[in-house]
């Protein structure tokens, strides 16, 4: 076994995503020469996403996984950054997520703004604080999951909690 496992981001899905922003927008400017406000909505929506997207693409974007800990590199908005594996009390996952439960949770909040947002929804929405979007990684669930049991993570149950 590696001393730590380094899964990137599709850059495809990124790109297919910045394209349907990018389609989006070229509506909502279209909408606003017809005079209509409401095109102002796509405009400002899905520019956000269009930025979001050029800096997903063109960022060195990963998950790390290693003996000691997670470095969670995946997302544009300011992430929990490296989490000791014996912060991690449990681990769950889903097509889509990987969701965990920490210590010190106080510690990771505290890094930004951004993370106490996402973190708030996340405990509303699915029950528990912090996520790692697993859709645009390089690696399937399965394979993620076994990554994840080799190096001795708290694995539970597949499926949201």
């Amino acid at each position: 076994m590696n001393n730590e496992v380094v899964i990137g981001v599709k850059r495809i899905s990124v790109f297919f995503y910045l394209l349907i922003s990018l389609i989006f927008v070229l509506f909502g400017i279209l909408m606003l020469i017809e005079g209509k406000w409401l095109g102002l909505l796509p405009v400002v929506f899905f520019g956000l996403g269009c930025f979001i997207f050029l800096k997903q693409l063109f960022s060195d974007q990963k998950l790390i996984i290693s003996k000691e800990g997670l470095t969670d590199k995946t997302g544009t908005i300011p992430k929990l950054g490296f989490i000791p594996k014996e912060d991690i009390l449990s681990m769950n996952a889903d097509d889509w997520f990987v969701y965990f439960e920490l210590a010190n949770k106080e510690q990771y909040l505290a890094k930004s703004k951004a993370v106490q947002s996402m973190q708030n929804l996340n405990e509303k929405f699915v029950g528990t604080g912090f996520t790692i979007s697993i859709r645009h990684l390089k690696v399937k669930k399965k394979k993620l999951i076994q990554i994840l049991t080799e190096y001795g993570y708290p694995i539970g149950h597949e499926g949201k909690q």
